[in-house]
């Protein structure tokens, strides 16, 4: 490829990749593209899914890894059927898909605790004890620090629990604990980290934008305290995204009609993501300086 920018360096480029849950596979598709072509961002960060998909892809993982990976995210494979039939009983996504742990715990008792968290445990497990600071690629996720009650970026230590603070969804998943602190979802104080992105090394910000607009609803939705927070913690966070994609030199929008819990048209999602990607290779590349 042929360097365009001054002084024959190609611009070095940052790649945020949103929170939004399942649609966060998206992601995935998206960094299929940028391999295939030869580009590979200078520094990833990520909130929530987009901490997972970016912290791993800057761990070494490469995308059909995490195509992998994205296809075992399927809770038949992890729940017994009748703890999965009485999850599925509930109306609202978030407790169908995420509280099973509770139905667990009622049905087998503590024994089901014994092994700690679980998910920062899954998390070890693919990565290890490697560290933020030595990965091949520069890396920074963020989460909600709820001693200070405000934003916290991590940089550096344990890859695994720096994910975990960031994907901590409220109610979900109990808040992570880190040298003392608590933390929850990146996401709820900042969806986009393209400030982090600048921090850490980027000229040029590309931001893979998995957000779905808020759309009107009928009141009469409205019927459980749950579901008004639920709706206005989403009209809170997308009205915060609007304002911060602003701060990016290039937003690369992937429309995806799922909801954040619904895992099961993983491979539809990643596709949609790798169509988005495909329309905008020639932008993504003027602006990073190649050709």
């Amino acid at each position: 490829m042929k360097m365009t920018d001054e002084g024959n360096k190609k611009v070095p480029w940052g790649l945020v990749l949103m929170g939004g849950g399942a649609r966060g596979l998206a992601h995935i598709g998206l960094l299929e593209v940028l391999e295939g072509e030869g580009i590979t961002p200078d520094v990833v960060t990520g909130t929530s899914m987009g901490a997972i998909v970016g912290g791993l892809y800057a761990a070494g993982l490469e995308a059909r890894e995490l195509r992998r990976l994205a296809r075992d995210l399927d809770l038949k494979k992890y729940v017994p059927p009748r703890i999965l039939a009485m999850v599925r009983k509930r109306n609202n996504p978030i407790l169908n898909h995420f509280l099973f742990d509770f139905y667990i715990e009622k049905a087998l008792g503590s024994k089901a605790r014994k092994g700690g968290d679980r998910v920062e445990n899954y998390l070890k497990n693919l990565t290890g004890d490697v560290q933020i600071e030595n990965l091949p690629l520069k890396f920074g996720c963020n989460a909600l620090d709820l001693v200070s009650g405000r934003e916290h970026n991590f940089v550096s230590g344990p890859l695994y629990k720096a994910i975990r603070a960031s994907m901590a969804y409220p109610v979900a998943l109990d808040p992570a604990r880190v040298r003392g602190r608590l933390f929850l979802d990146g996401g709820i104080v900042n969806n986009v980290p393209v400030r982090l992105a600048r921090e850490i090394g980027a000229g040029k910000v590309v931001v893979s934008d998995i957000d779905r607009p808020v759309k009107p609803m009928a009141a009469s939705r409205f019927k459980k305290t749950f579901e008004i927070l639920e709706r206005a913690y989403h009209i809170a966070v997308a009205t915060a995204t609007k304002e911060k994609l602003k701060e990016a030199d290039l937003v690369l929008a992937i429309p995806l009609e799922v909801d954040v819990l619904d895992f099961s048209r993983n491979d539809y999602v990643m596709r949609k993501g790798w169509r988005a990607a495909e329309e905008n290779v020639p932008a993504i590349k003027r602006l990073i300086g190649i050709e």
